[in-house]
């Protein structure tokens, strides 16, 4: 099995991670069987028709390029992953939006699967999905507050007390969106492994 990872951002510690699990890496799209979306600079907000947060730093460029190597994705029918502004991005691309600022994500903290299993991950998002739909897989507490901007660039600041998007799964598109960082050292053991029983699953199609 052969993964395409996007973008050189830790590429190294996500490659050391698959390849632990026994997925090698590729360059070639035409001979990847998952392609893997990675962290880094936050969705350009015009995507999601919303204009910059003041917390928000884009890089356009870089997404024109994801865009195009998740339609081309779509077309091959090939299943994607996403982690932390990589599942960022995969929720603009599945038409979702993004919270451009949220409290209480930089750091370790617990979260909870579908399958009711408690986990540590690690985190470093300052930014939370929104989808307007897809199967959420991981939730985790909330921060004190959220803020967005409109399309004015009039932005609106909310307490909102429900838990946290951490894990969804688009299933028209096959790609899984997962906000804490199973490739990082300090990851706990638990998080990587309930990622890659995700990875697994989704290339069977069986999430």
């Amino acid at each position: 099995m052969l993964v395409l990872i996007e973008g050189s951002y830790g590429g190294c510690e996500y490659a050391i991670m698959f390849k632990a699990f026994g997925i090698d890496t590729t360059d070639d799209i035409t001979k990847a069987d998952l392609v893997c979306f990675t962290g880094g600079s936050d969705v350009t907000p015009s995507m999601y028709k919303q204009a910059k947060h003041p917390t928000t730093y884009n890089n356009v460029e870089r997404d024109k390029h994801c865009m195009d190597l998740f339609n081309q994705c779509v077309e091959r029918d090939i299943p994607m992953v996403g982690i932390c502004r990589g599942s960022q991005f995969l929720c603009v691309a599945n038409y979702g939006t993004l919270w451009q600022d949220i409290d209480g994500h930089l750091g370790d903290h617990w979260t909870l699967t579908i399958g009711g299993d408690i986990i540590r991950v690690t985190s470093t998002h300052h930014q939370e999905m929104n989808p307007v739909h897809g199967k959420i897989l991981m939730t985790a507490q909330s921060g004190s507050t959220r803020s967005y901007m409109n399309a004015d660039g009039v932005q609106a600041t909310v307490g909102k007390t429900t838990p946290t998007v951490e894990a969804v799964y688009w299933e028209h598109t096959r790609s899984l969106g997962v906000q804490g960082h199973p490739e990082f050292r300090s990851a706990g053991g638990e998080f990587r492994k309930w990622f890659m029983e995700q990875v697994s699953a989704l290339m069977e199609g069986d999430i």
